[in-house]
């Protein structure tokens, strides 16, 4: 049992997370690609369309699904709706 000292109610803030932007997937264990409800997929969803809709991914705001990526790779789609209507908020609820 921790002590009072040790004890953290919200532990996960002391957990440290690296996050990066970048134009093409990166080397990394897990990647997160935004997929807007139309037009075409990034290279890096490596799946079409009907493929998501077969899985239950509509690609709406909050949506997610993880698919197999590259040799011992992850890839996170995440669902971001309209992507010309795309705003902050949306962006952040995605």
């Amino acid at each position: 049992m921790p002590t009072r000292e040790e004890f953290s109610p919200i532990p996960s803030l002391a957990a440290a997370a690296d996050v990066t932007a970048a134009a093409s997937a990166p080397d990394a264990t897990v990647i997160g690609v935004l997929v807007g409800t139309t037009g075409a997929l990034p290279p890096e969803a490596g799946v079409n369309r009907d493929a998501l809709g077969r899985a239950g991914f509509d690609a709406t705001i909050g949506s997610t699904l993880v698919v197999p990526g590259s040799e011992r790779q992850l890839v996170v789609l995440v669902g971001i709706g309209d992507a010309d209507e795309l705003n902050v908020a949306g962006l952040r609820d995605a």
